[in-house]
């Protein structure tokens, strides 16, 4: 949970740049936001600070969004 005057932390995890400029752009003002480009960014990422909100792509090469849920969905 974030401290009373921090952002919320956004973590959008896609492999289009187009998109992740969108959602800075959009939601930067109100939250803090994080980008990976792939699955394995994105673990790196979430083990290594909170995140209030994830925004997955689901289709992505290698690993997909479907695929990093399951595997987030199973840790403890």
């Amino acid at each position: 949970m974030p401290q009373p005057n921090q952002k919320p932390t956004i973590l959008s995890v896609d492999d289009c740049i187009f998109i992740q400029k969108l959602i800075i752009e959009v939601l930067g003002e109100k939250y803090n936001i994080l980008v990976a480009n792939n699955s394995t960014e994105a673990l790196s990422i979430i083990y290594q600070q909170p995140i209030s909100i994830l925004l997955l792509d689901v289709c992505m090469p290698g690993v997909d969004g479907l695929d990093l849920c399951r595997t987030l969905r199973s840790l403890p």
